[in-house]
């Protein structure tokens, strides 16, 4: 992934290490290699996780805006949280894919189809995840996002029958 290449020490670059850590932790505590952690909060996947979130947080305030690659970065972070078993707060993370979305200017388009062939082949990838993050989480959703979603998800949405 360019991102990670292009910052080794960056939010996805942090993320993406939180997220296999965790995995491989898991991967071994299922098959009888070792115990499970009785102190999580101080796991490598765990550090991980903070530095992440931590240069998410840093980018808005220097910022005010989120980069598809701290998009891509929020998107591992609610993997982390779900292969964690909800034990880390998703709902920060997916307020950054949130206002990411926001600021591409696809929810609130006349012509979102546009706007979604103009963004590079991983922010359009961001952009549908986070379309079906919108869709699937009830207590954030964003007002306009159930319509851009069904628009470019559901197939032959606009067909007529």
């Amino acid at each position: 992934m360019q991102s990670i290449a292009q910052e080794p020490r960056g939010a996805v670059s942090n993320a993406v290490c939180a997220l296999a850590s965790l995995h491989f932790t898991r991967m071994r505590v299922a098959q009888g290699l070792e115990a499970p952690d009785p102190h999580p909060e101080h796991s490598n996947a765990t550090y991980f996780h903070n530095e992440a979130f931590f240069q998410l947080e840093t980018a808005k305030q220097m910022r005010g805006s989120y980069s598809e690659s701290e998009a891509i970065a929020a998107l591992h972070l609610i993997s982390f949280t779900q292969l964690a078993g909800g034990t880390k707060d998703w709902q920060p993370a997916f307020s950054v894919i949130s206002e990411w979305l926001a600021q591409t200017g696809l929810l609130t388009s006349d012509d979102p189809v546009v706007n979604l062939r103009a963004m590079s082949p991983i922010a359009q990838l961001v952009a549908k995840a986070a379309l079906v993050s919108c869709n699937t989480n009830s207590t954030k959703r964003h007002p306009d996002s159930s319509a851009v979603a069904r628009y470019f998800l559901i197939p032959n949405f606009n067909a007529t029958p």
